[in-house]
């Protein structure tokens, strides 16, 4: 899945749709408490936008591909998804993946 030699990186965007965000805002705190404890798992940081807290941007950092398909596979991650389907545009999270810029 991964062809890059910078381990796998993404940024999950959410959008709440009105009068959520509050939840979001909880579901989000609680998965990133059960994410940073995973053991392949170096960086799990949530961001609200400053002008529209209605959206959520994640920053994902997993040590290799094996402990991104753990992460995408626990119990903790699947209720996540499963909770914010009525709860953000769309019904998930849209990922973006990156790589490594650095010269």
């Amino acid at each position: 899945m991964f062809d890059s030699p910078t381990p796998p990186t993404l940024l999950a965007k959410l959008t709440a749709l009105p009068g959520k965000d509050n939840e979001v805002a909880a579901l989000l705190a609680e998965l990133a408490q059960e994410v940073r404890a995973e053991p392949g798992n170096v960086v799990f940081t949530v961001h609200r936008l400053r002008d529209d807290q209605n959206v959520f941007l994640v920053y994902e950092v997993y040590e290799d591909e094996h402990a991104f398909q753990a992460h995408m596979s626990t119990t903790h991650g699947l209720t996540f998804n499963e909770r914010i389907e009525t709860l953000v545009e769309g019904g998930a999270s849209q990922l973006t993946w990156l790589t490594s810029n650095a010269t």
